[in-house]
């Protein structure tokens, strides 16, 4: 495929600065009517170990925006996050956290220091309960990624993806190459308080995102 849309030019596009000067993985959820918020990262570029989580909120269906709030900002970095609306209203969102770096500060994957933990709040966003580690702790240490989305019957999937070899008894949907990094959607059946049962979507492949049909 050689022909790219820009959406930016299309009929009724309206662009907005969200925050400057930071941004990196960016998701958004609406919370109904014109208000929806945004998490992304801050502190840091791509990599550092001063990488934080904001969110950001707006009332105004995204013209305006409020002045970033800190979600979480930890020793190590914080990162990569993946946010969604349970059923019961509650927003949860997950991240990666991140510490394989040296005493310096420096970038040292080889260390393998990393965890997955959960956030949420009942207040759109305004204040958000005490960090806790995935439950599921085979997948504990991979990445969270974009949308938790929530299907009819009240059910949470979460993309993730890396920490180690696929979990055995799996069965890929696609496999590309010789590249063995696994992405799951792992679910939650409780509005995110425990999440069980993954399904291994693809080896090889990363960064997912889930679209529930009717």
């Amino acid at each position: 495929m050689t022909d790219f849309i820009d959406v930016r030019t299309l009929p009724g596009t309206a662009v907005t600065d969200i925050v400057r000067g930071q941004g990196y993985f960016p998701v958004i959820a609406g919370l109904g009517g014109s208000e929806c918020l945004v998490v992304l990262r801050g502190g840091a570029g791509h990599i550092g170990l001063e990488g934080r989580l904001d969110a950001v909120h707006s009332t105004d269906g995204g013209a305006t925006w409020e002045q970033p709030i800190t979600i979480a900002d930890s020793e190590r970095d914080d990162r990569n996050p993946a946010l969604g609306r349970a059923a019961d209203g509650a927003l949860i969102l997950a991240y990666h956290w991140q510490g394989s770096y040296d005493a310096e500060g420096n970038w040292a994957p080889d260390s393998r220091k990393a965890d997955t933990k959960i956030i949420c709040s009942r207040d759109n966003g305004q204040t958000w309960s005490e960090d806790h580690l995935l439950d599921f702790t085979p997948i504990n240490g991979a990445s969270p990624f974009g949308k938790i989305r929530c299907d009819a019957d009240g059910t949470l999937y979460m993309p993730i993806y890396g920490g180690g070899q696929a979990l055995p008894g799996l069965t890929p949907g696609v496999t590309t190459g010789e590249a063995t990094s696994p992405t799951y959607l792992l679910r939650s059946d409780d509005n995110g308080a425990t999440w069980t049962d993954p399904i291994l979507v693809a080896l090889g492949l990363n960064e997912a995102d889930l679209l529930i049909l009717p």
